[in-house]
């Protein structure tokens, strides 16, 4: 019975880290998904984000009702604030180059106008991706294509409640993701969120929302099944 029981741990281990692997391979792990395309956020109901090193990732469609996506996050003396933003690779966004802004108490007075107000207090240093190079990416695991533009970094000269808002200037139309943090994050509850996240995803870059041709999705479903089956089998 004990052997059995090692048994089963020893292949349960072998499945789970196998899944593990493919999970984290080629997102959406290497960028938890906070958002996808949300509604309107502001200050008071940005979406949070509990570490802003940890890597994340919003997708916003900016539109007159929705025009910005905001991340709230406590901060602290020295915290680097790393960026990324952008564009799904469709022909009415080619040019499409929206900016973020990090907004924080201690930060300078920004040197452009924004689209917002600022907190009393606070300041802003803004990502302009229009001042940054860009090249095409496919993301293999949901199979989307982007423009994406270089990633910068900020550092907040303070402690306090700091956000990230992305917008398009001008306060123009258009979608972009937007990320914070580098370090991946993988959890082992997001994968029963694989499907579900999947499509969305690949419905804001205006493909088909079904799986697709997935390699690490199909190596994900089949692990699980394959787990399932041996945890049937072996003598309890």
């Amino acid at each position: 019975m004990r052997s059995f029981t090692c048994v089963r741990l020893a292949l349960f281990l072998i499945v789970f880290a196998a899944i593990s692997f493919g999970a984290q391979a080629n997102s959406p792990w290497v960028y938890r998904t906070v958002v996808v395309d949300g509604g309107e956020t502001t200050q008071i109901n940005a979406y949070p984000i509990a570490d802003s090193s940890k890597a994340q990732i919003g997708y916003h469609n900016a539109r007159p009702e929705a025009p910005r996506l905001w991340f709230g996050f406590d901060g602290n003396y020295g915290d680097k604030i790393t960026v990324q933003m952008g564009v799904p690779v469709l022909d009415r966004f080619r040019l499409l180059r929206p900016k973020a802004a990090l907004v924080a108490p201690g930060l300078p007075q920004p040197e452009e106008p924004l689209p917002f107000p600022l907190p009393y207090g606070y300041g802003a240093v803004i990502y302009d991706t229009a001042s940054l190079d860009v090249a095409s990416r496919t993301e293999s695991f949901t199979g989307t294509q982007s423009w994406v533009f270089e990633t910068d970094s900020f550092f907040l000269p303070q402690e306090g409640r700091a956000y990230l808002v992305g917008y398009v200037p001008g306060g123009g139309a258009g979608k972009f993701w937007m990320t914070v943090g580098t370090e991946r994050q993988f959890r082992f509850a997001d994968i029963f969120t694989i499907l579900k996240r999947t499509a969305q995803i690949r419905a804001f870059h205006e493909i088909s929302p079904g799986l697709g041709v997935s390699f690490w999705q199909s190596f994900i479903l089949a692990g699980f099944a394959i787990l399932g089956t041996i945890l049937a089998v072996l003598p309890s």
